[in-house]
């Protein structure tokens, strides 16, 4: 796993130095220990302090209309949440300085969900145009 998260952590730091992004991007795991959920943790420091509502709102533009993708809005963050879910939930923190911002990110699904199966009828509705929702149910089958 260690070996897959740091190659993931280049190719996130490669993407973004690509779109003008030099700051860095580190990537975490941090299992659970039960179950079928995955975790993942990024974190990168911007240069300055930053409005911390930018960042919520470049999350918002971007998965603020998804089905899949949903913003934890608080209480315990648990693999209950996504367990047996089709959807991943996320949480934003962020941390100013003087010179320098911290933004972290988490981001929890089950690897039946939106990192599996779920992810990939998804997909294909998408391409076909289908309703983004067919076929996949809000509670997974066991496996």
């Amino acid at each position: 796993m260690t070996a897959n998260l740091q190659g993931l952590s280049g190719e996130a730091n490669l993407l973004m130095s690509d779109l003008g992004w030099h700051e860095g991007i580190d990537l975490q795991t941090k299992p659970f220990g039960r179950g079928t959920v995955a975790t993942l943790e990024a974190t990168t420091h911007l240069s300055g302090p930053a409005d911390q509502s930018e960042v919520v709102d470049l999350y918002e533009e971007a998965f603020g209309r998804s089905f899949f993708v949903r913003q934890w809005e608080g209480g315990m963050w648990d693999e209950r949440l996504v367990e047996r879910r089709p959807y991943a939930v996320y949480a934003l923190a962020h941390a100013d300085t003087s010179d320098s911002a911290r933004v972290e990110l988490r981001v929890m699904a089950d690897v039946n969900g939106k990192c599996g199966a779920a992810q990939a009828v998804h997909a294909l509705n998408v391409m076909c145009g289908l309703e983004e929702c067919l076929g996949i149910p809000d509670v997974l089958p066991v496996v």
